[in-house]
């Protein structure tokens, strides 16, 4: 909520992003691993064993990329948070690339940590209710 959060914010969504790098290196190499083994001159019993266990890794990496969205970059209507302080920040905080309220993007709890208390205050129809609701998800997500 204070200005603080922009480089913690920063920072997550660069190992984020170096996460998935590194989890995206290491599929490929099992694949190409798996394509070279399937290709050689090994008997295929051998092979076969090869491949099933280098899939299964392959598997378990899978299982690594998250599948839920990281807590900065979900939306603010997912939280959980009363109409009154979506449509607020929907309205100061998302854009209308087309012109019209269709086009509405909506904000992520990441754009919201970024303001601090002031500037959230400073919204039209924001108040402290709105203010302890955001509070309250930052600190229940550790943010």
């Amino acid at each position: 909520m204070v200005q603080d959060f922009k480089p913690l914010v920063a920072g997550y969504e660069k190992a984020l992003k170096q996460a998935e790098s590194q989890l995206g290196n290491i599929e490929a190499s099992l694949k190409r691993v798996i394509t070279q083994i399937e290709n050689s001159s090994i008997d295929t019993s051998t092979k076969c064993g090869f491949v099933a266990d280098l899939e299964e890794i392959l598997t378990e990496v899978h299982h690594l990329v998250p599948v839920e969205k990281p807590p900065l970059k979900q939306p603010i209507n997912e939280l959980g948070w009363s109409q009154r302080t979506v449509n607020t920040l929907r309205r100061r905080l998302g854009t209308y690339p087309d012109g019209r309220y269709g086009g509405l993007s909506i904000p992520t709890l990441g754009e919201v940590a970024m303001l601090s208390d002031k500037e959230l205050l400073a919204i039209r129809n924001f108040g402290s209710r709105c203010l302890a609701e955001v509070k309250g998800t930052l600190e229940s997500l550790s943010v």
